[in-house]
């Protein structure tokens, strides 16, 4: 929305862990430090946490990246599996072969597969993502996983990564022998005054920037607020990006700050810094930044005129006895419900933009599974978005302007809707004529593509094509690589580098497999 405004090549602040935004404070360095130590050294168990949004999984994907061609790393994103799933899930993605059977026989399978790849001089680690959420019986598994060794080293290193909450889980007497194990403890802190100024001005920069979009006092303001964690960081910095592209500003100020504070924080944390001088100016400016936006978005308006917008409701009750549930499935083994209220006589009917993008963020978690998850920023048709059948967050023209709300296909006429005003679904003639032409995809990188060499994503999107009969077997590069083309031009990718996997036409390609909707007459 404002990058070309401020000069980004993209928004530097999105809440995606995409690793070439890492900022690698002392404690990052340490952490980074002590995996690369611990995989090198084959240790059995390192430590990591953090509080939430400190930047634990945006390191950990910098980490994988960075591993050598003697390296096999298997990453767990869900942690509510038992014993046997977790250890099938571990098995798939080391791509050893596994057709079946009880917890031993999968276990048996990891410690030949190790053993060989110890011969090859291998080294394999298994991390386990939000590991505050495992079941101890399943803790007590990777344990003796842990055992796994030869009488010089370790045959595996098992990552755990989660919030604090997690070293009290260790702490438990029950795991204690799994606690005794860890050789190594890295805790990611919040970020200084001088870091926050560093990591603000390194994403500037990344995203094309000088740098100088945000000044000295508004940055100082976002520490006071985001207390140093990165995720409220970025949440801050992108809504006053918002905030000065509205009033056609370049630089960022500490009023413009505050503004956005005032939106996106609880009261209890904005009185001691919005005193009586803002007050009455907050009014003013939400709603003068909402007509900016609606100018500068809407095609040709004839002329304008004043928008008034009406508070959202503190929370949106939803009638349990008579709601509709439609099951959507995105996936082998994962499933959602989207409940369907009456559609609104015409348009989204979303109030609050900055509102609805936190309920459409939301939503997305609640349908793809996940509190954390992959996204892809599109520019497609309404159609094409229909033919991925990916929940994404879209911007339509509403009533208050534009707005970016929560949609995943419901069938083939309909769509449901998710913003600040609730869950509800739309007829698509609805909708079509109010999309504004971008979308943000979300789905789930369940296969850690991302974590893959170049080289092994082409292969995963090889076999995609193959498995959907989009190309044949033992197809020519040639042919795969036009076939990959033929993907890309679908989503409104065109003259895209068939030879890196990523973005819009990794979504495209998960949207073959997992993205269908089954049950729903599609």
């Amino acid at each position: 929305m404002y990058e070309r405004h401020f000069g980004f090549t993209e928004k530097p602040f999105n809440l995606t862990p995409d690793f070439r935004y890492l900022f690698l404070s002392s404690g990052h360095q340490a952490a980074l430090a002590n995996l690369a130590s611990g995989v090198r050294e084959r240790s059995g168990c390192l430590l990591l946490t953090g509080e939430v949004g400190t930047g634990k999984t945006t390191l950990i994907r910098h980490f994988l990246s960075q591993t050598g061609p003697d390296v096999r790393a298997a990453v767990v994103l869900n942690p509510a599996l038992s014993a046997g799933e977790m250890f099938h899930a571990i098995l798939q993605d080391l791509e050893i072969p596994f057709h079946g059977g009880t917890l031993k026989d999968a276990m048996d399978t990891l410690a030949n597969a190790l053993i060989a790849a110890k011969a090859r001089d291998l080294k394999v680690v298994v991390l386990i993502d939000e590991a505050q959420n495992l079941n101890p019986r399943v803790l007590e598994q990777f344990r003796l996983m842990s055992n796994l060794e030869t009488e010089r080293d370790k045959l595996l290193t098992l990552v755990l990564v989660g919030e604090p909450a997690l070293r009290g889980l260790l702490d438990q007497p029950s795991l204690r022998q799994l606690s005794q194990r860890i050789t190594s403890r890295s805790h990611l802190e919040p970020l200084s005054l001088d870091e926050t100024r560093g990591y603000i001005k390194h994403r500037l920069v990344v995203a094309g920037g000088s740098g100088a979009a945000i000044d000295d006092p508004a940055i100082r303001r976002i520490y006071e607020f985001s207390k140093g964690v990165p995720r409220n960081i970025n949440v801050l910095c992108d809504r006053a990006l918002v905030g000065a592209f509205g009033e056609g500003k370049t630089v960022v100020d500490e009023r413009l700050v505050d503004a956005a504070a005032a939106e996106l924080l609880p009261s209890n944390q904005t009185k001691p810094l919005m005193g009586g001088r803002w007050s009455p100016a907050l009014g003013l400016f939400s709603l003068g930044l909402m007509l900016v936006l609606l100018l500068r978005f809407c095609a040709s308006p004839p002329s304008p005129v004043p928008v008034k917008v009406t508070p959202a409701p503190a929370s949106v009750a939803l009638p349990s006895a008579s709601l509709e549930i439609t099951p959507i499935l995105l996936g082998p083994g994962t499933s959602s419900q989207v409940p369907a209220q009456a559609a609104p006589a015409a348009g989204v009917r979303c109030v609050s933009s900055l509102k609805s993008r936190a309920a459409a963020i939301a939503g997305m978690e609640r349908v793809l599974g996940t509190p954390g998850f992959d996204t892809a920023q599109a520019t497609l048709t309404f159609d094409q978005w229909k033919a991925l059948k990916l929940p994404a967050i879209a911007r339509f023209q509403g009533a208050s302007g534009p707005c970016e709300v929560g949609i995943v296909p419901v069938d083939a006429a309909s769509t449901s809707i998710t913003d600040d005003t609730g869950v509800y679904v739309m007829p698509n003639a609805k909708l079509v004529d109010s999309y504004l032409g971008s979308a943000i995809l979300g789905f789930v990188d369940r296969e850690s593509v991302l974590a893959k060499s170049e080289s092994a994503r082409l292969v995963w999107a090889r076999e995609m094509l193959e498995k959907n009969k989009l190309v044949g077997a033992r197809a020519s590069d040639a042919a795969f690589h036009e076939a990959l083309s033929r993907l890309a031009s679908s989503v409104g990718l065109e003259n895209k580098n068939t030879t890196s996997v990523d973005g819009v036409l990794l979504a495209a390609l998960y949207a073959l497999d997992g993205g269908q909707l089954k049950g729903t007459g599609q």
